[in-house]
């Protein structure tokens, strides 16, 4: 039955506020297939045996064997090369089978950063196609993922595919600590691996990539980790491209199925079958089209579709009647491109504006959209009444894209990729392309900008991918301000969800569109760029940044912004271990945010230069740490932000409890844990509870630590933190070695190193090793001992803080004072007075936490130092390290 029969869907109103009265068109039962229809009519496959041979040996080959595959198949537009991917997966019927299918589709309009071909195959994978609503789409992945995930990995695993699918992934660190993007990517990419590793186990896989040709080297990149991680399984991988790819690209075993055009009979089956309504079908039209489509049975196609739209083929329901003497006159076109502008000027005028203002929203437009742009019309004849009170509008243009539908112009899209919105496509991306470039410029701007308010109204607010296109309708309409302010929202929205390659892209797409005219946003671009690249570890354009916000501040004469430009340049120097370049930075902001009464910003300063002050050990470093970080939650008090609020109260904590202060780093930290449960912050607490899981370490409280660290733990991996995560498993560690679990401390801590090498975190690699090498002391392999604490104090040194060198000078020192004890005869690595040296390294590490004011680390120092000088017989300075150590451990015990 033809196409036409169908009732219209009935579509809302207009001028609706939403299009929720639309109801979605149900999908028919193959949505793909009308890819192979000529008007409804199922196109013959045939001349292309010998192809789909080849790929059914393959299939079969990769499950008799166990053994990745790959093969491409190449050729001209028109050749069949999506048909014949279509026709293996109906002929070997892969449901029935049990063989697992995922698809993916390459595109031209992708970032080089873009993770889509990942993203393609997780949706199809989860069943989740786009516009799923962000909640569904982790409920999904929570309840599919707790079958195949350990449970301890199980938060961590939907994080990370949830970064693949775009999803908004939570607040994350300050700029400095975040985690690094290639390095979540990685991980993101891996997690892909190994699910597709396990659906392997499972059953036989294909994974067919469409369109290679446009593959990114992102794309690329995908490739090669599927061909690395999937190269023992049963796993088929086809590649769809119009060019052949190179063997060297692969680095695999790869078969080529290169199409040609078909031979004159299979040509001429095609005709008949798609002529087959005619019944008495002339020998010479039949002889003319072969020739003239030249072995390509998509020109075939398009040409027949051309003669029903002129009217020489007539569609007389159950046959189609030939107009000879039309057919005799008419010069058939030689090539797909001519088809397609045959097609386009062959239209009705009222079917041509209609497609061209679908052509404005690209190869896939929306009804809704349609109704939108179609309003002016009305304006223009007087008749506004009419669009709520009649439905004219919408019954009219239903019934266009109906009849559009019926010519194979356009098809119904399933997926719509926008909530409660109807969309079609065009049948021939060329045809598109035709219709967009013959509308002139003046009112193409228009009609583009009419797509952007119409997308920026409907369109899910939290996808930068759709604020993107929003951005480039405006810019396309000419608005470059309202652009811009697009471009910079989709880049926010990219960065919250690690994408933060992309989020530079967009940051700058938008600086390019304005000029010192509009420094105000240009500030906020530049801040939040600078944020961005400093989290991709860029400091040279992070650096470049904060100088065009200089700039740009200057222009407006806003000191705060000069102010944040001067903060993130000593933050980054200070990260680098610059503190005196950073104090200067960081003192000229503090003075710019005076001027400019910016409370937030003077605080963002103190608690920067109370990090220096704890990071450089200089004398009486806790103290001066302490008091920026009073005084900075003194100012956050006033401004009742309470996220700033506990985190000063939590680097008030750390320093109390250096200090030895344990009530007091208690109450700290207990206050800013109840702020972050208040506030669902799970990051906030996370960080929080290092703090608190240490108060219950020093105070003997093995269990609560051991709870409260474990609970970060995992909060940590729910947020996607990977830096918090190493400092959790090496707390967790060095609690395990205490317990004497050797075996546990041991993962702990190389997973924690790891880590921390990943990230290029120095202080954490120091800690991770100095507790390695107590725990090879523990076994009693010395030499490793010795090895890896010579290791953490040169790792320790490179940091340029004196607490975590002082903490590794002592962990060295006691791992030499356990040799001598033991009468270890020195290793050939360590030359040399071990007794001198293991008291040297004492010597050191109490003079850093005597200038420091660090209390608690020092206690430690003398008790192990009194120790090691009283079991070599120097009494009376060992009874004096040892009296003080014990004044000092009192004083905490009192406390605690």
């Amino acid at each position: 039955m033809s196409d036409q029969s169908r009732k219209p869907p009935r579509l809302a109103n207009p001028l609706a506020k939403t299009q929720q009265e639309t109801p979605c068109r149900p999908p028919k039962a193959e949505p793909q297939a009308r890819e192979f229809q000529v008007y409804g009519l199922e196109t013959r496959f045939c001349g292309r045996t010998t192809e789909l041979e080849s790929l059914v040996d393959v299939i079969r080959d990769i499950i008799s064997n166990k053994a990745m595959k790959v093969v491409c198949v190449s050729g001209a537009p028109g050749l069949g090369k999506s048909r014949l991917v279509r026709e293996f997966q109906r002929s070997i019927d892969m449901e029935g089978r049990g063989i697992q299918l995922l698809t993916s589709r390459c595109s031209k309009e992708e970032s080089v950063h873009s993770l889509r071909t990942a993203e393609s195959l997780l949706r199809y994978r989860f069943g989740l196609p786009v516009g799923t609503p962000e909640e569904e789409c982790r409920k999904t992945l929570h309840e599919v993922l707790k079958g195949i995930v350990d449970g301890s990995r199980l938060a961590e695993a939907v994080q990370l595919v949830s970064f693949l699918l775009g999803l908004p992934l939570p607040d994350v660190t300050v700029p400095g600590t975040h985690i690094g993007v290639d390095s979540l990517n990685a991980r993101a990419l891996n997690t892909l691996f190994n699910l597709l590793r396990f659906d392997v186990s499972q059953r036989p896989l294909v994974l067919i990539l469409e369109d290679y040709d446009w593959a990114t080297e992102q794309d690329k990149e995908t490739l090669s980790g599927l061909l690395h991680s999937l190269k023992n399984t049963a796993t088929m991988i086809v590649l769809v491209a119009r060019i052949p790819v190179a063997q060297h690209e692969i680095g695999s075993d790869l078969t080529q199925i290169k199409l040609k055009p078909l031979a004159e009979v299979p040509m001429t089956k095609v005709v008949k079958h798609l002529l087959r309504r005619v019944k008495k079908l002339p020998q010479a039209l039949l002889e003319r089209t072969v020739d003239r489509a030249k072995g390509n049975p998509g020109l075939l196609e398009d040409m027949v579709r051309l003669m029903l739209q002129r009217g020489l083929i007539v569609d007389r329901g159950d046959s189609w009647e030939l107009k000879i003497e039309s057919l005799d006159r008419t010069r058939f076109p030689s090539s797909i491109r001519s088809v397609a502008r045959e097609r386009v000027a062959g239209l009705k005028d009222e079917e041509r504006e209609l497609l061209e203002l679908g052509s404005v929203f690209g190869p896939v437009f929306w009804v809704g959209g349609l109704l939108s742009m179609s309003c002016g019309g009305y304006k223009i004849e007087g008749h506004c009444q009419a669009l709520w009170s009649d439905e004219s509008l919408v019954e009219k243009i239903n019934a266009q894209l109906l009849s559009l539908e019926s010519q194979d112009l356009i098809a119904y899209r399933a997926e719509s990729g926008l909530p409660e919105q109807t969309a079609y496509g065009f049948a021939n991306p060329i045809e598109q392309q035709k219709l967009y470039s013959k509308i002139p410029t003046e009112r193409r701007q228009y009609l583009h900008r009419m797509a952007a308010q119409w997308l920026h109204r409907i369109a899910p607010s939290e996808s930068f991918q759709i604020q993107e296109i929003v951005a480039w309708h405006y810019e396309s309409g000419g608005e470059n301000s309202n652009a811009a302010d697009a471009y910079y929202r989709a880049g926010q929205l990219a960065g919250s969800g690690y994408q933060n390659h992309r989020a530079c892209d967009l940051y700058r797409r938008a600086i390019d569109l304005l000029d010192e005219s509009h420094s105000e946003i240009l500030c906020a671009i530049y801040c939040d760029l600078a944020d961005t690249h400093s989290i991709l570890g860029e400091h040279d354009e992070a650096q470049a940044a904060c100088e065009a916000l200089l700039f740009h501040s200057a222009v407006i004469s806003q000191s705060h912004w000069a102010g944040r430009a001067f903060l993130r340049i000593g933050r980054m120097a200070s990260g680098q271990g610059r503190y005196d370049s950073a104090s200067d930075s960081l003192d000229l902001a503090h003075r710019l945010f005076d001027r400019s009464g910016d409370l937030d910003g003077v605080s963002d300063c103190l608690e920067e230069v109370g990090k220096i002050h704890w990071y450089r050990g200089a004398n009486a470093s806790y103290r001066d740490a302490l008091g920026c970080f009073m005084k900075s939650l003194s100012l956050r008090r006033k401004t009742e932000n309470s996220s700033n609020i506990a985190l000063s109260l939590s680097n008030i904590g750390n320093i109390h409890l250096a200090r030895g202060h344990v009530n007091e780093a208690q109450e700290s930290f207990h206050e800013a844990l109840l702020i972050r449960r208040a506030n669902a912050n799970r990051l906030g607490l996370a960080h929080t509870l290092v703090g608190m899981g240490a108060v219950h370490y020093e105070c003997g409280r093995f269990d609560d630590a051991e709870k409260v660290w474990s609970e970060g733990l995992i909060l940590a991996g729910e947020v996607g933190d990977r830096e918090l995560s190493a400092i959790m498993q090496n707390n967790l560690g060095e609690l395990c070695l205490f317990q004497e679990k050797h075996e546990e401390a041991e993962t702990l801590l190389g997973r924690a190193f790891d880590t921390a090498v990943d990230l290029g975190d120095r202080r954490t690699q120091a800690d991770c090793l100095r507790n390695k090498a107590r725990l090879a002391s523990c076994r009693g392999l010395w030499e490793r001992s010795l090895m890896l604490s010579r290791e953490s104090v040169k790792m320790a040194e490179s940091t340029g803080g004196k607490q975590i060198l002082g903490s590794c000078l002592r962990t060295r020192g006691e791992i030499l004072a356990s040799m001598v004890k033991s009468g270890t005869d020195v290793v050939p690595e360590e030359q040399g007075d071990l007794e001198k040296e293991a008291s040297a390294a004492f010597q050191r590490a109490i003079r850093y936490f005597e200038e420091m004011g660090d209390m608690m680390d020092l206690s430690r120092t003398l008790e192990a130092y009194g120790n090691f000088l009283e079991q070599r017989g120097v009494g009376n300075k060992a009874r004096k390290l040892l009296s003080r150590a014990h004044k000092l451990r009192s004083a905490f015990s009192q406390q605690a």
